[in-house]
This record gives structure tokens, C-alpha cells and sequence, in this order.
């Protein structure tokens, strides 16, 4: 075994593929003017322009991934200006809302996603 591509497991084909399809999305977005910004914000991103602001719980089930995985990307997110954290109903719970920062750059997101939703259906073809 040579280690290429035809000989690893589907798995972690697809896991390659994830990778170099980051990366290239990561430069897309770099190209976009967004600047710190990471392919894994835009689900957050698009559950709160359809939600609005919503708890952190409401935004993993919107994008399908655990809390701590929405938690650990609304932190990045947070760092970077994208959202902000306010108290919910108890002192447990987080709103996350898109701050100006976040909804001015809304137009290059959208065209991030665009972008990505057609290299996504490509590659299915």
C-alpha cells in the first residue's frame, strides 16, 4: 500500500476532501474580504439570520452538531466580533445574536456559501 488516494478507505477520502475543500473555501473567503473568518461560521451564521437571536442549544440543532461544537464556534465567532453572547433566562444560557460587524458582511457570506453550495454540486455530479 502506497497510501494513495484509490487504496484508503472511503472514510478517510472523504475526510481528505473535507480538508482541501476547507482550505480552498478559507481562501475564497480571504479573496471575499473576509478576513478571519472561518467556512465552519457560515451554518451559524445562516441558522441566525433565519432564527434570529437564539440560545446556543437552539443553534446546534438548527446545524446539527453538539452544543459544545456550536459553543466552541460561537466562542471563535465571538472573538472575532461576529456575535454576541448575552444572558438568556438563567444564568446557564446564552443568546447569540450577529452583531453590525457580522450583518455588514452578510453579502460576502452569502456569496462564500453560493460559492461552496455550487463546488458541493459539482463534485455530486
Amino acid at each position: 500500500m502506497d497510501g494513495s488516494p484509490r487504496e484508503m478507505a472511503l472514510g478517510t477520502q472523504l475526510r481528505h476532501l473535507l480538508e482541501l475543500m476547507d482550505g480552498d473555501v478559507a481562501k475564497a473567503c480571504a479573496d471575499l474580504g473576509l478576513r478571519d473568518y472561518r467556512p465552519r461560521f457560515s451554518p451559524i451564521v445562516r441558522a441566525l439570520v433565519e432564527l434570529g437571536p437564539c440560545p446556543i442549544r437552539d443553534l446546534a440543532r438548527a446545524v446539527a452538531v453538539t452544543h459544545s461544537a456550536a459553543s466552541q464556534t460561537v466562542a471563535q465567532m465571538s472573538r472575532h466580533g461576529l456575535v454576541a453572547l448575552e444572558p438568556g433566562d438563567d444564568a446557564r444560557q446564552h443568546i447569540v445574536r450577529l452583531t453590525a460587524k457580522a450583518e455588514a458582511l452578510l453579502p460576502a457570506i452569502q456569496a462564500e456559501w453560493a460559492a461552496t453550495t455550487a463546488a458541493a454540486a459539482a463534485l455530486d455530479d
